[in-house]
């Protein structure tokens, strides 16, 4: 059997604009993606808001079905079903919003006969505007359904090499691109006259970021030697830019307590951040913390929490304004060392054994 492509996602991909369906295999967290619920939670979020509802008031994801055929034979784009609501979704693009809903209603009361489900009813739209008559109606805008599953994206340990996150990303590219102004025609000559070297540029900026990935691990196994192997450097997505991770894989320990690094691309002087991260903190981190606020004052603690397969991850930020390397460096280094004298290493067997 050959491997899943994006496109398989799309039940009409050759006749209609697939948009519900591939909404629907991103919005199922048992899809093979490994992006959890991070559509599901983006659109609870709007949901919320639009409401002023609490998200946890809309419950746990329990289905996801697209083309569902109501009592007389029409059919519902797409319908959620949670442990709280039964959701359903009229999805619009440049249509006119004439839909039988009373159709649709009727169905999502006899569905949720006997049950504690309760029915919600919205439209999904460009100008996130319901046109129908029905107050039950509320509407979303794809707009802010892209907005809401960024947000999200950092709160996720994504590996940006899943090539079902590159296509997510595409996806919401692809919505956002209804909103999109006029194209810039000078824009448009500068890159169509100067490609070639916007892509060189691009390609020593990739070879640059990675680099200083290299050189800080390097310092790293320099200072500390034999205490320290790198536990995983392939980076992560934060905040719209990639995350570099310095673990050391040589703790006992196996959760991920480390600093980490991210650098904001986009902006003159490279301004970064650098983190410390720790994976389901328990009282036994506590006497580390305390030697870690003593020692690295300018750290905060962030508010809320990442959350990175379920698990919650404690993060301390110090932002830098200008990216320097050896500072950078040192202190990611620093934080290693500290780390190293409350969290012993594995036993190595090799260098306690004995000759004959």
């Amino acid at each position: 059997m050959r491997e899943k492509n994006f496109f398989d996602t799309a039940s009409r991909k050759y006749y209609e604009n697939p948009t519900t369906e591939l909404l629907s295999f991103f919005l199922n967290p048992l899809e093979v993606h490994n992006l959890n619920t991070l559509f599901f939670n983006g659109l609870i979020d709007c949901i919320a808001k639009n409401v002023n509802k609490d998200p946890a008031t809309f419950g746990e994801f329990i289905s996801v079905e697209t083309e569902v055929c109501t009592l007389d034979g029409k059919r519902i784009d797409l319908i959620i079903e949670t442990t709280k609501n039964l959701i359903i979704f009229e999805c619009k693009i440049y249509h006119i919003q004439n839909n039988p809903i009373e159709s649709y209603i009727k169905y999502a009361k006899k569905r949720v006969l006997n049950t504690l489900l309760k029915p919600l009813y919205f439209v999904l739209s460009i100008d996130g505007v319901s046109e129908f008559q029905e107050d039950s109606w509320n509407g979303i805008s794809y707009e802010n359904l892209v907005y809401a599953v960024n947000n999200f994206i950092p709160s996720y340990k994504i590996d940006i090499q899943n090539k079902w996150f590159t296509f997510a990303k595409e996806l919401l590219n692809h919505l956002t691109n209804y909103y999109l102004k006029p194209l810039n025609m000078d824009n448009f000559n500068f890159i169509k006259d100067n490609a070639s070297e916007i892509q060189k540029l691009f390609q020593i900026s990739q070879q640059v970021f990675s680099q200083i990935n290299d050189h800080i691990i390097r310092s790293l196994q320099t200072e500390l030697q034999e205490k320290f192997s790198i536990r995983n450097y392939r980076p992560t997505y934060y905040n719209g830019e990639s995350e570099y991770w310095f673990c050391n894989a040589s703790l006992a320990d196996s959760r991920w307590i480390c600093p980490t690094l991210v650098i904001n691309t986009s902006k003159k002087d490279l301004p970064c951040e650098v983190h410390l991260c720790i994976e389901a903190k328990s009282v036994n981190d506590d006497e580390f913390l305390q030697a870690f606020h003593n020692q690295f004052l300018n750290f905060k603690k962030q508010e809320k929490e990442s959350i990175y397969g379920g698990i919650p991850y404690m993060r301390y930020t110090y932002s830098i304004a200008a990216l320097d390397i050896s500072e950078v460096s040192n202190l990611i280094t620093a934080i290693n060392q500290l780390i190293l004298k409350f969290y012993p290493v594995k036993y190595n067997e090799e260098s306690h054994s004995t000759t004959n």
